[in-house]
């Protein structure tokens, strides 16, 4: 498949998410919003679940790599003032389920724990520089921490505040700190 034909179901997966949600969403409707046969998404993906999670993940690697500023508060200042910014897309607020059509896909539970491999390696250089302690769990510390960081926009439907954020990251350094 070329670049260009995969940007374009990939785009349309992520529409049809917006437009219907993901218990709406369809091969039939992603091949229709993209203008080609569903038998594309079938061949390549296998169904239209794993194409959207491709999209999502292609979309979300590159929006949003994770920091490396040399530190594990400066890693998380970042972290958290994008991740702040980033549900203003409408797509990330339907994969929060901020909305009042919830679903509980598969999807989303693949997403996020994909997500959480890949931030993984902020607390990894942690444990490396020796800012975090040797068994803190990198994935878990990153879904702790990103579940933290979302409480407003995932309870409220809100932005992530700047003070709550300062001083969510001040109390979760305190946590994995090693034992001065």
């Amino acid at each position: 498949m070329q670049a260009d034909q995969q940007h374009v179901l990939h785009q349309a997966a992520m529409d049809e998410l917006l437009c219907r949600g993901i218990d709406g969403m369809s091969a039939e409707h992603i091949a229709e919003r993209a203008g080609v046969d569903p038998g594309v998404i079938v061949e390549v993906w296998g169904d239209w679940r794993t194409l959207f999670l491709d999209a999502a993940l292609t979309d979300a690697r590159r929006r949003f790599p994770p920091p490396d500023t040399g530190s594990l508060r400066g890693d998380l200042v970042e972290y958290a003032t994008r991740l702040g910014k980033t549900p203003e897309r409408g797509w990330f607020r339907r994969m929060l389920a901020t909305n009042q059509d919830v679903d509980f896909s598969e999807i989303r539970d693949d997403y996020w724990t994909i997500r959480a491999h890949d931030f993984a390696p902020i607390f990894q250089r942690g444990i490396q520089r020796g800012e975090v302690r040797a068994d803190i769990d990198p994935v878990e510390a990153n879904r702790m921490f990103t579940t933290a960081c979302l409480y407003d926009v995932i309870f409220t439907g809100k932005p992530v505040r700047e003070e709550y954020a300062a001083a969510l990251i001040d109390i979760f350094i305190r946590g994995v700190a090693p034992d001065a």
